[in-house]
């Protein structure tokens, strides 16, 4: 499946995107350090092998913790849906 030239420019706007200091003050640097790493292979290779990710999630723990300062900014909040965007993308394209 080839990626759309969108797609592309989704996961590439989350890369040049700085992580907003909510994001930092809640310990999810690590986090995001996986999802810049995972987006930079799927741009590279075009694909994600389903090994790659294992279990790497935004379960429901994660988004609870999300949820606690997304509201604070809009920044925030366009930061979380640039996340999630990528995790749909990391499923359309995991072999």
């Amino acid at each position: 499946m080839i990626m759309e030239k969108s797609e592309k420019l989704i996961l590439e706007a989350f890369c040049k995107t700085t992580m907003p200091e909510d994001f930092d003050r809640m310990d999810m640097g690590m986090f995001v350090a996986d999802i810049t790493g995972f987006v930079k292979k799927l741009l590279s290779k075009g694909y994600l092998d389903s090994n790659d990710l294992g279990e790497f999630k935004l379960d429901k723990e994660t988004k609870y913790e999300i949820a606690k300062f997304v509201t604070k900014s809009k920044n925030n909040l366009i930061y979380y849906n640039l996340i999630k965007l990528c995790f749909i993308l990391f499923d359309k394209y995991k072999n």
